[in-house]
């Protein structure tokens, strides 16, 4: 039983996020950004089944059967698009790993390895929040219901908890939990970081491929730098380096670690290439920031608005800067409910 769950865990959260990712290589050939942007792809079509389920009041299973299926259909979906890629993926994978500098990978794959197992296995973070995002998690498995009962009390809520309500993310690991079969503490704690850590590295590999110029050697270097600074960085529980280890399953974690670096490297991606895919990833990304945490409703607007405006100021392509006004529509909507419902 313990085989068939860790093959079933694999299965779902490795193979079909990259399967799902591959929508998005169509020129690039790279099983990393297959798999980040998959994660992605998941988040945003969560948090689109999510809200209208929310609204409606329809029970929990009904949003796991819903996502489940809309999930089920994308993977097969992919796999008929993508059914002859295989081959050059492969390749363009083998060609990166015979000329990508065999110490320094050795050494970022021990500083990695460390990262993972150092909260997963010496180090259980017991945070005060898990109070509430747990227990949110096990209210929504054990009730069938979506933010209907206060997961301090278990009294029904008069109002809308609009602060975590419009945010999918605890609902997310509710459903991993029951199609998993794993406890909520369990996954969060456990099995998460194994995940989210080492997919938080390859955007910064992607990100590192794109300052300098896709070269390995000073990528590898931004990659050992950023290690070194996760590693030796948790001086308080407030910094970002503890988020990143210590509470990755948290939505203010993922923001900062996941969601806003993806942002950067979105639009080097669609400012550069200008692929349709390209910006389809960034309105994903968008949409996975509302998913993740109610701050990704108004900071990564604000960020991206930043970078279109310098974008617009330097190249002055008005469709570029109307096509980054239409990456924030997510944002405009989840504020507008904010508003109008609060």
């Amino acid at each position: 039983m313990m085989i068939l769950k860790i093959l079933l865990s694999l299965f779902i959260l490795i193979v079909i996020p990259t399967i799902l990712g591959l929508f998005f290589i169509k020129e690039k050939n790279n099983i990393f950004l297959a798999f980040v942007a998959g994660y992605l792809l998941e988040f945003a079509t969560f948090e689109l089944i999510y809200i209208p389920i929310y609204f409606a009041r329809l029970p929990f299973q009904t949003l796991v059967y819903a996502w489940s299926a809309t999930i089920a259909i994308l993977a097969i979906l992919s796999l008929i698009v993508n059914r002859k890629k295989g081959k050059k993926i492969v390749k363009s994978m083998l060609k990166i790993i015979k000329t990508t500098p065999k110490m320094l990978t050795i050494i970022f794959c021990i500083f990695l390895i460390l990262q993972v197992l150092v909260p997963v296995i010496y180090r259980q973070n017991v945070d005060p929040d898990d109070a509430f995002y747990l227990a949110t998690i096990t209210t929504t498995l054990e009730t069938d219901s979506l933010f209907q009962y206060n997961a301090y009390d278990g009294s029904e809520y008069t109002q809308m908890p609009l602060r975590y309500s419009l945010s999918g993310l605890c609902i997310y690991f509710a459903t991993l939990s029951q199609i998993l079969d794993i406890h909520p503490a369990i996954l969060t704690h456990s099995v998460w970081p194994v995940i989210v850590i080492p997919l938080e590295y390859m955007i910064y590999g992607l990100l590192g491929a794109k300052i300098f110029k896709k070269d390995k050697e000073k990528v590898l270097y931004f990659l050992i730098f950023l290690s070194m600074l996760h590693i030796f960085g948790f001086i308080s529980i407030y910094v970002n380096f503890s988020f990143f280890a210590y509470r990755s399953w948290q939505g203010k974690a993922l923001i900062g670690n996941l969601i806003i670096p993806m942002v950067w490297l979105c639009y080097l991606y669609s400012t550069q290439e200008n692929r349709f895919m390209d910006w389809l990833l960034l309105f994903c990304t968008m949409i996975a920031a509302c998913f993740v945490t109610e701050m990704g409703v108004f900071l990564t607007p604000f960020i991206l608005g930043i970078l279109a405006i310098l974008e617009f100021a330097q190249n002055r392509k008005f469709t570029n800067f109307l096509k980054f006004g239409v990456c924030c529509l997510p944002q405009c909507i989840i504020g507008i409910l904010y508003i109008v419902l609060s």
